[in-house]
This record gives structure tokens, sequence and C-alpha cells, in this order.
């Protein structure tokens, strides 16, 4: 006895119908579940699957890129030095510089020497930090960065951000 007899289930009519396909000229086997054919995993849509996965994947790190930062630009306690002469007499490493001068003279590759009237002192300019406009020994300028104190050296200035003063 089957399953279906014992729970008075007719599956009769079922096997006809299977039987009229195939009278009716369906003469192809029915394969469903197979592997190559149109069952639930079809070899094709696995390997789209897997593309799809593949792409994600690699597009993910990308599209998770951090947003730039904003920094704290309210009071602080920490008063950052205001002319070459105050970091000259205190060089404190990595306090906060603001100075308003003039460019002497390019050292070498990023370095330059800059006066802002009460004194001279080296500091370190990035090719890309620079304005779009050309800037000579004339030209008044802003620089916004920090001290860099070594030991075996003389204080020196690590530029972030020139601006042309007008």
């Amino acid at each position: 006895m089957s399953i279906a007899e014992a729970q008075g289930v007719d599956d009769a009519p079922q096997q006809g119908a299977n039987e009229e396909k195939h009278a009716a000229g369906a003469s192809m086997p029915d394969l469903h579940g197979m592997p190559g054919t149109m069952g639930p995993t079809p070899i094709r849509e696995t390997a789209m699957s897997r593309t799809h996965a593949l792409i994600l994947a690699l597009a993910l790190p990308v599209l998770a890129v951090p947003a730039a930062r904003a920094q704290y630009v309210g009071p602080s306690d920490v008063a950052a030095a205001d002319s070459v002469a105050a970091i000259l007499a205190d060089p404190v490493d990595d306090r906060d510089v603001t100075l308003t001068g003039v460019i002497l003279r390019k050292l070498g590759d990023e370095m330059y020497i800059f006066s802002d009237g009460t004194g001279e002192i080296r500091v370190e300019i990035d090719d890309e930090d620079f304005p779009a406009s050309p800037i000579d020994e004339s030209t008044r300028i802003t620089l916004r960065g920090e001290i860099d104190k070594t030991l075996m050296a003389d204080p020196e200035v690590d530029v972030d951000v020139i601006e042309l003063v007008r």
C-alpha cells in the first residue's frame, strides 16, 4: 500500500495528466532538478549568482570609503604659536602654529625658509598644498601647521595649509 492510498488520496488523475502530456507529442522526459536543466538550481543561474556575489564583494570596499572628517576649531587652552621668534624661543613639538609672512627662498624638495619679520625658520610644504596662484618672495601668506622639533636640528614647521593674504 502506498502513502497516498493510506491517506485516501487518489493520484491517478495526476498520472493521467502526465500521460496526456506525453501522448500530445511532449516526448521530453521530466528532467526537473537535474544538473544542466531548468530545475531549482540550474548551472546558468548559479554561475550568475556567483558572478553577482563576486562583483558585490569587490564593490563594497570601494563604496565604504570613509568621509572626510572635520576638526575641532573652537576655543582651546593651548595657545598656538604666532611668531617665528616665539617658536625659536620655546619650540614645543607638535604645537599648532599660525604664521603670516613671506617665503624667502627654496632650500630643496619641499623645504623653504619663511620669515614673519621676527625671525626666520625652515618650513616643509608639500607641493600639493600650494595654492593655484604663484608665490614669490614678496607674496604675503598665512601658514597653518605644527612645529616639528628634533634633538639634533633646529625646529621647523610642517605646513598643512597656505592662504594668500589679500
